[in-house]
């Protein structure tokens, strides 16, 4: 099974389970070649915290890469590194101030010298370049998550006879 158990309590009609579901409706839906089960694997596998992370994530990613380098750029920047690191948290002050904190003291200088004389963001390119790569190495944790799980799926969708291209979302 998908996420590890056996089909104890699958028989129970009230039991919600995503995959007692698909066991259910692999049994009596008719209309099987019809999506009924390439619905509820579907819906499944999305709903599992390590494919809405990954899911999450992806579409900020061009956020921080072209926030601009200005002081609201750095607002930006600081939120979705923010996003990137905890997708199912909301971005408050401190996790924008951690991002403004993980310069170095010379390169806040830098930064601050920046907004005085050129009107560019606080965050130097360098702090920049460095927040991405750690941030790029947490998106790859997240898709290894992703890939993870979609292997299981993959193998039990297989299995049980659903069509991945209707099971799985590319990204």
């Amino acid at each position: 099974t998908p996420r590890g158990g056996g089909q104890s309590g699958c028989d129970a009609a009230g039991s919600t389970d995503g995959r007692c579901q698909i066991a259910r409706c692999q049994r009596s839906c008719v209309r099987r070649s019809a999506g009924c089960g390439n619905a509820i694997a579907a819906k499944e596998f999305n709903d599992l915290p390590e494919v809405k992370n990954y899911r999450s994530v992806v579409p900020i990613i061009n956020s921080a890469v072209n926030a601009p380098d200005t002081r609201a750029g750095d607002i930006q920047f600081a939120y979705t590194i923010g996003k990137i690191f905890d997708p199912n948290s909301v971005v408050r002050e401190g996790e924008l101030k951690l991002v403004g904190d993980a310069a170095t003291v010379m390169e806040k200088y830098k930064g601050e010298l920046r907004t005085l004389t050129e009107g560019k963001g606080r965050l130097t390119p360098q702090t920049r370049k460095e927040l991405m790569a750690s941030a790029m190495s947490r998106v790859n944790e997240l898709k290894a998550g992703n890939d993870a799980a979609r292997s299981t799926y993959e193998k039990t969708a297989t299995a049980r006879g659903l069509p991945a291209d209707q099971v799985f979302i590319e990204m």
